[in-house]
């Protein structure tokens, strides 16, 4: 169809300034706003609990596995 040819040039730059932007602003807006503390998580992650569920994984394996299995569907 002529008129996809008559688009072609148009299209192709808008292609590449949306990329253009996608690529340059993305980045700046994660800097910007991390530096005002934007992005910081709003509650304080519980490590302790996530540290001795690994730990327990790791000394016994076999049996967490045979637990969730039968746990599971």
């Amino acid at each position: 169809m002529p008129y996809f040819q008559t688009l072609e040039c148009p299209v192709r730059w808008g292609i590449l300034a949306g990329v253009a932007v996608a690529l340059t602003l993305g980045p700046a807006i994660i800097t910007i706003g991390s530096r005002f503390g934007l992005f910081e998580p709003e509650r304080a992650m519980r490590i302790r609990f996530w540290r001795r569920i690994g730990t327990t994984i790791a000394r016994w394996p076999g049996p967490i596995l045979t637990a969730s299995l039968a746990l599971g569907p």
